[in-house]
């Protein structure tokens, strides 16, 4: 059943009330900064991804002006419809999803005063009871695709909608026509024709009620309209405010040989401007009625110039949405300003970037637009590349981007193309992330916002929660190696950042993501929407381990005293002491997550790729969030213990091996000054054999680790040059373990000689130091020394060991037995 906006009905609420999955408007005036702010949040809340905006030229264009929108292009498709001497005028909703469509058609623009301000008109239909009104909106979206003067870059989302609307309607049962309303528009066809036809068909029409914020100055659209009904009695509304001017020339319509009268709709809110367009007829057994964006002008009524839709009700005579009060006729006449209609000399563009790099559009212009251009991209800081198309007849380009990794995440992104004295403007979309699936918690702009370093705090906890839950997702992406182009290896200063490689050449759709959608645009590069998501998480990664330069240097990071002033207020970012807690507990729930993920891992591979999601994600929320180095060095040490847990093998250099190595060289130089260095370095180096599963190579050890002081966490945890990683980790690997020193003196042993008492490991504060070194010194069997070969077992007698035993041996690599008293030594890396 339709709704009108008279009775109170807010579109906003009309949206909230379900959940899409897609949602098409058209418009003619547009303001960005009321539909993110309103609409747009009310369609993500409901789990909307697909969405179109069409809308005329003058309001595409005037929409440039809006710089602070940050989705468009990004979480929303705007495309701009022109037309030669008319305008794109529909004022239509059509909202589907897995709860039922819905189509809302009305007077109101996209624009705050569309939306509240003004005084409009709402119709809200459903299926159940106007299923022919979405056959008639199918219809005139497959008009707009067969209209050849209609401009429009890409026609492919009208016919996306007009088969979503035609399955709909046709799953419900049908009822009588004239029970239902009825849609009308002016693709083909004046709409004065159409109502002349309906009626002429129902008697014809006896009194007419028009209603509308505009009317030609001689008002012969009105008066074309009576005589097509065939109403002798014209009533014309005027504005609900006292004192507005009348629109309609009333002085000048006396002469027509009608009866005229002036009205006013009795509403109770009388103090919004009137935009609202209404008309009604009496007809001898019906009375009829046409809302929507149908002004009282010749080029919408009269014509076909314009592009208008309107919802036609045929209603019993005693039905009546509207009452109508006689005033007293005004005797002056206000002609409103009105826009030029039609595109003129008017020079718009629309392009995209797609996922590999290239810059498509289209340009729009009554005017041959074929030949080369040159333009730029500009950011909304006023920075831009520029580039060079080349432009077709038909308006349509194509070109590389060389730097589309550094434009495709950025927002509010705009193309300006020059030719001669001509210039053209528009927005350009980001089709990796129109494409990209809905992540459950962490929405589309805060993932912008982390790739870009713009993050709030909301979105550090968001990216927190939705890999603590969701990390199996992008294994294949975390588990590549790092690299760094010959550019980024400079230590220049700079406030770009490193040229960070995350090779996805050979990425394709994983099974357990969603494969391509159909709605996807036919340019858009092989790979479906898994490939997308990978292809933008992989621009994620490159932001948590690349460091650009400030001013100065590499980003200072500060310990969490320094965050906190006396008065509990974040000096440097606005952060309380209750947003640091709470930014403290999301990352306490995230390890945990992540330590039992990696732990329980099917497969020695999706446990590394695990392990770098935890170790590049947590480092980065301790160094960029929390700005605290000694935490992030705790954090370093427990995850390198983690990571060392059990023996790997791979033929190549991955992200875990890079991390491992690194962080095993960051430990030493990040020690404090009474740190036993070759007693760390020893243990250090025992947990790199057991990574390892055996000795470690030094040259591959040594190309695993990320020196480039802006690539990684080495830069950002250090004071020093990164170049004290190589001779850290050679230290470490020249330090002889624990298990090669009782390798060699048991071989030292077996070559009857006398084992070298200055090892540590016969000190008398090392455990079974002294038994061991006792054992070693007489020759002959060892019925008291063996290497386990049961887990968790003696090597003598057989006995399960002690849990201090057993971790005694995983530590020092030798116990004693309670039961027996004999020593059991552990050799496996």
């Amino acid at each position: 059943m339709a709704t009108l906006e008279m009775t109170g009905i807010e579109p906003e609420e009309v949206i909230a009330s379900r959940r899409w999955e897609q949602a098409l408007f058209t418009t003619y005036t547009l303001s960005l900064t009321f539909f993110e702010s309103t609409l747009l949040r009310r369609l993500r809340e409901s789990g909307c991804r697909d969405i179109w905006i069409i809308a005329d030229v003058e309001g595409y264009r005037s929409s440039l002006m809006e710089r602070r929108s940050s989705r468009i292009g990004q979480e929303y498709r705007l495309l701009p419809a022109g037309l030669p001497h008319g305008v794109f005028h529909p004022k239509c909703c059509y909202l589907a999803g897995p709860d039922g469509d819905l189509l809302l058609v009305g007077s109101g623009n996209l624009t705050f005063g569309g939306h509240g301000r003004n005084l409009e008109v709402l119709e809200v239909l459903e299926p159940a009871s106007a299923a022919r009104t979405f056959e008639d909106f199918a219809g005139f979206l497959e008009a707009l695709q067969s209209r050849e003067d209609l401009l429009i870059p890409e026609r492919a989302w009208a016919t996306t909608f007009a088969a979503r609307a035609r399955a709909t309607a046709a799953a419900f049962p049908p009822t009588p026509v004239l029970e239902q309303p009825r849609l009308i528009h002016t693709v083909n066809r004046p709409a004065v024709e159409q109502l002349g036809e309906v009626c002429a068909a129902n008697g014809g029409g006896k009194q007419l009620f028009v209603l509308s914020p505009f009317h030609d100055l001689d008002g012969a659209a009105t008066r074309l309209l009576a005589e097509k009904t065939g109403c002798k009695d014209i009533s014309v509304g005027l504005s609900c405010r006292e004192g507005d001017p009348s629109p309609f020339p009333f002085m000048r319509a006396k002469g027509w040989n009608k009866t005229l009268r002036a009205v006013r709709p009795e509403l109770a809110d009388e103090g919004r401007s009137l935009h609202a367009k209404w008309i009604e007829v009496e007809l001898p057994e019906a009375r009829l009625t046409v809302t929507g964006s149908i002004n009282a002008t010749s080029p919408a009524l009269c014509s076909t110039k314009n592009v208008e839709v309107g919802v036609l009700r045929m209603e019993p005579l005693r039905s009546s949405h509207v009452r109508w009060k006689s005033v007293t006729m005004p005797t002056d006449f206000v002609a409103p300003k009105r826009r030029p209609s039609g595109m003129g000399h008017t020079c718009l563009v629309h392009a995209s970037i797609l996922g590999d790099g290239a810059l498509v559009g289209k340009l729009l212009s009554l005017l041959d637009p074929s030949g080369d251009w040159t333009g730029r991209i500009v950011l909304p800081s006023g920075s831009h590349s520029e580039v060079h198309v080349t432009v077709s007849s038909t308006g349509d380009f194509r070109t590389t981007l060389a730097n589309a990794e550094r434009l495709a995440f950025k927002s509010s992104l705009q193309i300006e193309l020059m030719k001669g004295d001509r210039v053209a403007r528009g927005w350009i979309h980001m089709d990796e992330l129109l494409r990209m699936p809905r992540l459950q918690g962490l929405g589309v702009t805060s993932l912008l916002r982390l790739i870009n370093r713009e993050e709030t705090e909301d979105d550090a906890i968001a990216l927190l929660e939705y890999f603590a839950m969701s990390s199996a997702r992008h294994l294949s992406t975390f588990t590549r190696p790092i690299k760094v182009t010959p550019q980024g290896s400079s230590e220049a200063e700079s406030d770009e950042e490193p040229q960070v490689l995350i090779e996805l050449e050979a990425l394709a759709p994983t099974p357990e993501l969603p494969d391509r959608s159909e709605n996807d645009s036919a340019e858009s590069p092989v790979g479906g929407e898994g490939a997308v998501l990978e292809r933008v998480m992989a621009q994620l990664r490159r932001r948590l381990i690349s460091q650009p330069l400030s001013r100065g240097g590499l980003a200072v990071e500060r310990p969490i005293s320094a965050l906190v002033s006396e008065e509990g207020e974040d000096e440097g970012e606005g952060d309380s002491g209750a947003t640091i807690q709470q930014r403290l507990k999301s990352l306490e729930l995230f390890d945990e997550q992540m330590r039992l993920v990696s732990s329980t891992a099917d497969s020695p591979t999706d446990r590394s790729a695990t392990l770098v999601v935890w170790f590049e994600v947590g480092m980065d929320m301790r160094l960029s969030r929390l700005k605290d180095r000694d935490l992030a060095a705790e954090f370093l040490r427990t995850w390198l213990h983690a990571a060392c847990a059990e023996p790997r093998s791979r033929p190549q250099v991955d992200a875990l091996e890079q991390h491992v190595f690194t962080s095993a060289a960051l430990v030493p130089l990040l020690s404090a000054q009474d740190v036993d260095l070759p007693a760390l370095r020893s243990r250090l180096h025992g947990l790199l054999e057991r990574f390892a599963g055996g000795d470690v190579k030094l040259e591959r050890a040594r190309s695993s680790l990320l020196v480039n002081r802006r690539v990684g966490f080495a830069g950002r945890m250090l004071d020093t040059p990164t170049a004290e990683l190589k001779s850290s980790l050679e230290l470490i690997l020249a330090t002889r373990t624990r298990r090669r020193q009782l390798q060699d003196v048991l071989a030292a042993y077996d070559a009857r000689r006398p084992p070298d008492r200055t090892l540590p490991i016969f000190s008398k504060g090392e455990p079974c130091g002294p038994q061991l070194l006792a054992c070693l010194s007489r020759w002959g069997p060892r019925p008291n020394l063996r290497e386990q070969r049961t887990q968790d077992a003696c090597a003598h007698c057989f006995v399960t060991l002690s849990p201090s035993a057993q971790l005694e041996l995983l530590t020092y690599r030798v116990t004693q037995c309670l039961q027996c008293q004999r020593l059991t030594v552990q050799l496996k890396p």
